[in-house]
């Protein structure tokens, strides 16, 4: 049994850009440090910061007005690794008693911002596509011409084929907000397509899914 979800849930009329955000606030971070002085006068230096977590959700969910489009922007940004700590960079400065961490950013945040610009400027059913090609770096036709919305569905009807239990399982998506997958109407019921790491951790019996319907 599945439930349609219109596209501008939670909506917003003042979506952030992504150059103009403060993306600290979004990422945990350990620091490897060294100490100088002594007694009174000791001072901790950064000699490395370390990202442990980036929230891609809750970015995408304040660079967006809608679910939708939320998902489009968190693919991307998983797409270029925002995940990795090799991608970000950490600006830290020393002051009178120590260093303090005060920014931090993706090396290719243009290129990310531009390519969810990209992505979102395309009529609606045309960006689920976009992603996939992006992902994947071709389109297979069974995903053409169809119309993409999102439904809560029961999860023990989605499909998929064998080759998916060889998938290891990623610990980052256990507590994912967004859609889960991506599947399509077949005459063999709902078939995966895509997201089986994010799909295989949920334990919901109900889950949120784009579907590619025909």
């Amino acid at each position: 049994m599945a439930n349609k979800t219109k596209r501008n849930k939670g909506k917003k009329t003042t979506p952030l850009r992504l150059e103009n955000m403060q993306l600290k606030n979004y990422v945990e971070y350990d620091l490897e440090t060294y100490e100088t002085g002594s007694d009174y006068d000791c001072y901790t230096h950064i000699e490395r910061v370390i990202l442990t977590e980036a929230d891609l959700e809750s970015i995408a969910r304040d660079i967006t007005t809608n679910d939708f489009d939320a998902y489009c922007a968190e693919r991307i940004m998983t797409h270029f690794s925002w995940y990795d700590d090799d991608m970000w960079d950490f600006d830290w400065r020393t002051y009178y008693y120590g260093d303090e961490v005060f920014g931090a950013k993706p090396e290719n945040l243009t290129e990310v911002s531009d390519t969810i610009d990209r992505c979102l400027a395309l009529p609606e059913d045309e960006r689920i596509p976009f992603l996939l090609e992006l992902e994947y770096g071709y389109l297979l036709d069974v995903v053409k011409n169809r119309t993409w919305v999102i439904e809560t569905i029961d999860k023990e009807d989605i499909i998929f084929g064998s080759q998916y239990h060889k998938t290891e399982v990623i610990e980052r998506y256990k507590n994912y907000t967004l859609p889960v997958c991506i599947v399509l109407e077949t005459p063999e019921g709902l078939t995966l397509i895509d997201g089986y790491h994010r799909f295989v951790v949920n334990e919901d019996k109900k889950i949120l899914v784009i579907v590619g319907e025909k």
